[in-house]
């Protein structure tokens, strides 16, 4: 049986393994873009574990200024959580380099403006394979890339 401590440690590999992933094949790229990137395989991989979870999109406000973003919700011990992998990318919105952001939504959205969010639906070709297959290799799953989106299919139709 896993304490708490144990799945918040898993969830924050889970989403430094993709956040790290996305930066290796995509140095530099916006946080709009590395957002949309890694909340796929984020969402997949916790899907994969039993969480529960929601890909978001919607607006957030770093420093001041609204813009459009995706993050992933978890609900963790009956209350709802942002994880975002992403948030290093905004100087003010949560960190900054690799940082994750994984903190009670109400939080989250007062302190970094998380906002008007919609579910999006997982895709599998939302998955960057190459970030996918890094992400895997960091955490150290040994599976095909096809059967972990198989896998991820699957789940997410339940």
């Amino acid at each position: 049986m896993q304490c708490q401590f144990d799945q918040v440690g898993e969830i924050l590999d889970i989403a430094a393994a993709a956040g790290d992933s996305v930066k290796k094949m995509c140095p530099g790229c916006t946080a709009l873009y590395f957002g949309e990137m890694v909340s796929p395989v984020v969402y997949g991989l916790l899907l994969l574990k039993e969480y529960d979870v929601f890909m978001q999109r919607g607006l957030i406000n770093p420093g001041g200024e609204k813009t459009e973003h995706f993050w992933v919700e978890v609900y963790f011990e009956g209350e709802a959580f942002i994880l975002d992998a992403a948030a290093g990318c905004f100087e003010d919105g949560g960190g900054k380099g690799s940082d994750v952001l994984f903190m009670p939504k109400d939080e989250a959205c007062q302190m970094y403006g998380y906002d008007q969010c919609t579910d999006r639906d997982w895709v599998p070709g939302d998955c960057d394979r190459g970030v996918l297959r890094s992400a895997l290799d960091k955490l150290g799953i040994n599976k095909e890339v096809d059967a972990i989106l198989e896998e991820i299919s699957e789940n997410n139709d339940i």
